[in-house]
């Protein structure tokens, strides 16, 4: 009896624990749904983070000093217009994520202009009353006042002037028959015509919601071209080819030489107000509003602060794919979502005024930021590029200015223009020319004289980035073995050695020789890529966030600490080549090709570097100036960093940057150079692989919260109580 009544309390216990653990499970469900529902908390739990903001974002909206609003202007003229559904979902979830991250400092919202037309007539007052735009227009203001006035001297003038022209024309056969009495004429007719339209145009462009004076300005400036040429012409012909018809009488000479001298002051104080209306420049708050206005075909993202705004363009949010890359399976099968680059980037613009220059240091060589159309060949069917020419782009929208040195033709360092600072990314110099690789160079390469230069740029700024670059040896066909021309510079400098005569390679077991190696990669164009995890980042504040993304060097050549570093001067790693057999450098290339071509295999030698050693070097001094060296110079080259792959998701492609860490790395790089290290951090991606489909307002959405908060639990309840009378028998 005891038995049963112990296994009995013992059933009871059990489904008291089975309801007890049910109802707390979905108290907490249903507290955490309410909790996210109205403080827009969210957790990302993808491998990527496509569904979250990066940590550059964050970091950017955690330092904020004032508020900011976002406002978006997505319309859906249809529900069968699928993409611009997928658009305005993709565009409100990213506004969502920037107000949850910005905690009480960023508002945002998506407005449809088809359901609330009032919405931006709202926004356009809000932004005429900012203080940016507030006196922006005051000059536009006094020059349209000036115009307005010659515009009524002007207009009766030439009024009375022609309609004299036409009676006298009756009274004068002779001006009938004159071709430059005609042309006079009809030129005054038509100035009077232009100026009464100018006159409408730029009263209707003040009075609209947001005044237009820069387009009436612009207006206002033409007509003032127009009138003097049609005055000089006509004054020209009075004072000079009317004095070859003799048969004009008196009284019309006296007309037109009166009239004449009556344009002279008309010209002149046209030409002054010409001169006048052409220091002013475009206005913002027009350019904004031209932006907001075209929403139905290109909707843009307003980014607000108290003082001012930006817009952001369409094609900045969803940006165009390459022709090549096949249709994606994300919101738009044919453009990109960069929503959080192109947003974080206005922010940036708006809150971040000091800007910091950076200077592409480069000895001979092509330009390295922005294509040369010099060599431009039209029947080659495509545009030149440069090598770093999108990453240009994204600095840009880093908030960074960046100019390029030519040494070998500029003896002096560009100046920055509203740069506050200056960090030099130096490139290894170009070989000189060699046309015939059995002999020497026609021309000597970079002198002692221009590496001084390099020097001491550096030095003034204090802040430079070396890239370093693996140099072949001496080969049959190129007899003359290179060098790393700023070796010396920084061992005796900075105390860091670059071993540039050694290059990286990653291997793999040969299947025909198994105690023998192969390249790993079989592609050619990647055999001499490394890149995660072979490459590792250390704790250093630059390459410590980057621990999880995917970076890849390519011609990568070791770097260590020199042995006689000079004092004062701190030496840290940044990332380095992991420990691996399967990993090492070497130098003598033709052993290399021998033994794949001779044993189909190869084994380190002793003379070859074996990992684990640095392939990014920081150097601090005590008494102020930070340096990087970088083993590969071409990581941040476009043809590597934004190289693009494609993934297989759902019905169709998607397109994935193969290596995003690239960018990160030099940027984050920059901010450690100039001190900005709550900025260092994985900086915003672009990711074409689609989210899940948006739960509509309505039935279904109704139905999954009351599954998840009633259902599920429900389901969970019962289940625990079949298992309780189950085990009660």
């Amino acid at each position: 009896m005891a038995v049963g009544t112990q296994a009995t309390k013992r059933h009871w216990l059990y489904g008291i624990n089975v309801i007890i653990s049910v109802v707390v499970a979905t108290a907490v469900l249903g507290f955490a749904l309410v909790l996210g529902a109205k403080f827009h908390t969210s957790v990302d739990l993808t491998s990527t983070g496509l569904n979250s903001l990066s940590q550059r974002t964050r970091a950017l909206l955690a330092g904020l000093d004032g508020d900011i609003t976002l406002t978006a202007l997505y319309s859906v003229p249809s529900e069968y217009v699928e993409v611009d559904q997928r658009r305005q979902d993709a565009v409100r979830d990213l506004l969502d994520l920037y107000e949850g991250a910005g905690r009480g400092k960023v508002t945002a919202s998506v407005v449809d202009p088809l359901k609330d037309r009032g919405k931006i007539e709202e926004i356009l007052n809000r932004l005429r009353a900012k203080p940016a735009y507030a006196d922006e227009a005051a000059p536009h203001r006094e020059f349209l006042k000036k115009f307005g006035e010659f515009c009524e001297r002007l207009q009766a003038a030439v009024t009375a002037d022609f309609e004299q022209c036409v009676k006298l024309a009756d009274t004068d056969p002779s001006l009938k028959r004159s071709r430059e009495f005609q042309i006079v004429a009809t030129n005054l007719r038509r100035l009077g015509n232009e100026t009464q339209t100018v006159v409408q145009e730029v009263a209707e462009n003040e009075s609209r919601d947001v005044p237009a004076y820069g387009r009436a300005a612009d207006a206002a400036k033409d007509l003032l071209s127009l009138t003097n040429t049609y005055l000089a012409d006509a004054r020209g012909w009075m004072t000079g080819k009317i004095g070859q018809m003799p048969a004009v009488s008196d009284e019309t000479h006296a007309f037109f030489d009166a009239t004449a001298e009556k344009y002279k002051p008309l010209v002149d104080e046209a030409l002054a107000l010409q001169e006048e209306g052409g220091k002013l420049g475009s206005l913002k708050l027009d350019d904004m509003y031209t932006a907001l206005k075209g929403w139905p075909d290109r909707p843009p993202i307003l980014v607000e602060t108290a003082d001012e705004a930006f817009v952001v363009p369409f094609d900045d949010v969803w940006t165009y794919r390459d022709r090549n890359t096949p249709p994606g399976a994300g919101p738009d099968p044919s453009r990109d979502f960069a929503g959080e680059q192109a947003v974080s980037s206005a922010i940036l613009r708006m809150t971040q005024k000091e800007k910091t220059g950076v200077v592409f240091v480069r000895y001979g060589g092509d330009p390295l930021l922005t294509p040369d159309f010099n060599n431009f060949n039209p029947s080659m069917g495509r545009l030149p590029t440069a090598p770093c020419q999108e990453l240009n782009g994204l600095l840009d929208k880093a908030n960074f200015v960046t100019a390029e040195w030519d040494v070998k033709t500029a003896k002096e360092p560009p100046i920055v223009e509203d740069a506050v600072r200056t960090i030099y990314v130096v490139f290894p110099p170009e070989p000189p020319a060699q046309p015939n690789p059995m002999q020497p160079p026609t021309e000597p390469g970079m002198s002692e004289a221009d590496k001084q230069l390099v020097y001491d740029a550096v030095a003034k700024s204090g802040m430079a980035i070396f890239m370093a670059r693996w140099q072949p040896p001496a080969s049959p066909m190129m007899p003359m073995s290179r060098t790393y021309d700023y070796l010396d510079y920084l061992r005796q400098t900075w105390g860091i050695d670059v071993r540039y005569q050694y290059v990286t390679m990653e291997f793999t077991s040969s299947p025909e020789a198994p105690n023998l190696w192969i390249p790993a990669h079989q592609d050619p164009r990647e055999v001499l890529v490394v890149s995660t995890p072979t490459i590792e980042f250390t704790d250093h504040p630059i390459g410590a966030p980057l621990a999880s993304s995917q970076v890849a060097m390519v011609l990568v050549t070791p770097l260590a600490e020199f042995a006689d570093a000079p004092e004062g001067v701190s030496i840290a790693t940044i990332a380095k080549v992991r420990e691996s057999e399967r990993v090492w450098a070497f130098e003598d290339v033709q052993r290399f090709e021998r033994d794949l071509r001779e044993k189909s295999g190869t084994t380190p030698d002793t003379d070859d570097i074996r990992s684990p050693y640095p392939v990014a070097m920081a150097a601090e001094k005590a008494e102020g100036g930070k340096l990087v060296v970088f083993g590969s110079d071409r990581f941040i080259s476009d043809d590597l960093a934004q190289q693009a792959g494609l993934m297989v998701v759902g019905g169709g492609f998607a397109t994935y940057q193969r290596y995003p860490g690239n960018t990160d790395l030099f940027i984050n790089t920059l901010h450690w150079l100039t001190g900005d290290a709550d900025r260092i951090a994985v900086g915003p991606r672009k990711g074409g692989v689609p989210m899940l489909d948006k739960l509509k307002p309505g039935a279904a959405e109704t139905f999954c919260k009351v599954f998840i908060i009633g259902v599920w639990p429900a389901v969970a309840l019962l289940a625990g109580g079949a298992v309780w009378l189950f085990r009660r028998r």
